[in-house]
């Protein structure tokens, strides 16, 4: 390093993060806060058939507890043009890995998920077909922000401790990507975006809650 100090004014140019900037050029389209006591009509549930699976709205929240390796999933339609939907969890005591509780967007024949894997302190993106993992010291009992958001040229996978400053955690081509996504899903899910439960897995009962769902 070199350091140069004079009395002359000099001008810096504006420090630009585009995790950060991204929305000063989009527009809030949808927000659920999950008022009330239930999930409104747009969304649909899908739940292990394991005993004690449960999904419920409660406190602005959508309240999961089941086995750590089972599903309870809710998923609804989006309108035209999203190119950026966020939410908040919560991670409680869910010990999760690939059924950890996350974030997935859903085209006609392609799926990609960010999720949370308290027990391993790690963050995960799936497609269907690939999973990448990072470490991203993501711990129980805590809460982050994760956001799937679409640029033109590629879908990057964030993670936020407060909802204003975002971590990459993997990028893939939007090319792989092509069109408006259809559909978004939060809760607890198989790597493929389905229902289906891990066979043999250590299994304990854990609880999670996702809210603050916001689509742009």
């Amino acid at each position: 390093w070199m350091l140069i100090v004079d009395e002359e004014a000099h001008e810096a140019p504006d420090l630009i993060d585009e995790a950060q900037a991204a929305y000063a050029r989009r527009t809030l389209v949808l927000e659920d806060r999950f008022e009330g006591n239930a999930l409104g009509e747009a969304w649909q549930t899908q739940l292990s058939q394991r005993p004690g699976t449960r999904m419920e709205v409660k406190d602005g929240k959508v309240a999961i507890e089941c086995l750590a390796h089972s599903s309870a999933l809710a998923t609804r339609s989006l309108p035209a043009g999203v190119t950026l939907v966020q939410c908040r969890i919560d991670t409680g005591s869910d010990g999760g890995m690939t059924w950890g509780p996350g974030l997935a967007l859903r085209w006609a024949g392609r799926f990609l998920r960010i999720n949370l894997r308290t027990i391993e302190g790690r963050a995960g993106v799936d497609d269907g077909t690939n999973q990448w993992l990072t470490m991203a010291g993501i711990g129980p009992d805590t809460t982050y922000y994760v956001r799937l958001r679409l640029e033109p040229d590629k879908v990057c996978a964030e993670v936020s401790d407060d909802g204003e400053w975002w971590s990459p955690i993997h990028e893939v081509p939007r090319a792989d990507f092509p069109g408006d996504p259809l559909q978004v899903s939060i809760g607890k899910m198989s790597g493929d975006g389905s229902s289906q439960d891990a066979d043999a897995q250590p299994n304990p009962v854990g609880t999670c809650t996702i809210s603050d769902l916001k689509v742009y």
